[in-house]
């Protein structure tokens, strides 16, 4: 079956790169990764090298359909943290949109600021920070590389929790 998804995984790799289809050809390559090591050593070592081989989905791009969608409620998000945050010091203040107009001064929250790329630096972080845990204190459960679930999600939430705190400063 590795053979089979090597081969599959070269033509989806061609196809893409010729209909240039970012998003797939990131997909294509991480799957001729898998594949080849499937092929090489087989389901008992690919298995245990199964995560490590899916933070290798950190490396791509976010896709940009989803990453200017995400940007836009994002930066509203912030602008709404910020102008509330703003009014706890009693200023004037008053929001349209992403711009913030006080007076003599007016700002606008930009695409750098929605926070989207340290989040996902955040979840990478996380993830390298569950995966060292899960090899430090490996649990009774062989196919989990994270000491719990719940240890996993409080992770996670800890980086997510920093990333408004991040952006009030930008």
């Amino acid at each position: 079956s590795g053979l089979f998804m090597l081969i599959a995984a070269s033509a989806s790799y061609i196809v893409s790169v010729e209909i240039k289809f970012h998003t797939m050809t990131y997909l294509s390559m991480l799957l001729f990764i898998f594949s080849l090591l499937l092929f090489i050593a087989g389901w008992p070592i690919t298995k245990k090298l199964l995560a490590p081989l899916l933070f290798l989905f950190f490396m791509f791009p976010i896709p940009s359909t989803y990453y200017l969608v995400l940007t836009h409620s994002l930066k509203l998000f912030v602008t709404d943290l910020s102008v509330l945050i703003i009014r706890l010091f009693e200023i004037p203040i008053y929001k349209e949109g992403n711009l913030i107009y006080m007076p003599e001064l007016q700002l606008e929250v930009d695409e750098a600021c929605s926070g989207l790329r340290s989040l996902y630096s955040y979840m990478m972080l996380s993830c390298i920070f569950c995966l060292v845990l899960g090899w430090l204190y490996p649990t009774p459960c062989p196919d989990s590389f994270c000491s719990s679930p719940c240890n996993r999600d409080k992770c996670l939430q800890g980086f997510v929790h920093r990333n408004p705190f991040k952006l009030i400063w930008c």
